[in-house]
């Protein structure tokens, strides 16, 4: 059995977050989010920024917790920002601690906890308190 607390970096009490018992529903949840980078704006004035400030990087990340939340149950929150920092090149705290801190509180509370955003799938409810 693995440890929660050890994750193959070596970190020793990585952040773990892990899925609820409505997989489905984040299945539903990560459709929605890769299809938000499908039509991908660019804010007018800002296309002389470094590559990193015109990716939409909140959203891919949520991709990335829910994807890992769906394909595997849990995700190891120190792993798979060393994985995205890899395969990016950058890596944006902010907005992988609000991925995570979203995705985290659909679990748990139905994203009672979220403001803004479009909430979870149309048509369910989140888990019950």
């Amino acid at each position: 059995m693995k440890n929660p607390d050890r994750n193959p970096s070596g970190i020793q009490n990585s952040p773990v977050i892990r899925i609820g018992e409505d997989r489905e529903l984040l299945r539903r949840k990560l459709e929605e989010y890769k299809e938000r980078l499908k039509s991908p704006t660019v804010p007018l004035g800002v296309a002389y920024r470094a590559p990193e400030a015109l990716f939409d990087f909140d959203t891919v990340y949520k991709i990335a917790v829910t994807e890992a939340l769906v394909n595997t149950g849990e995700v190891s929150t120190y792993d798979l920002s060393h994985k995205l920092k890899t395969k990016y090149g950058f890596f944006d705290s902010e907005a992988f601690n609000n991925a995570c801190g979203v995705v985290e509180d659909y679990i748990k509370t139905g994203g009672k906890g979220v403001r803004g955003g479009t909430g979870l799938p149309k048509g369910e409810e989140g888990p019950e308190e």
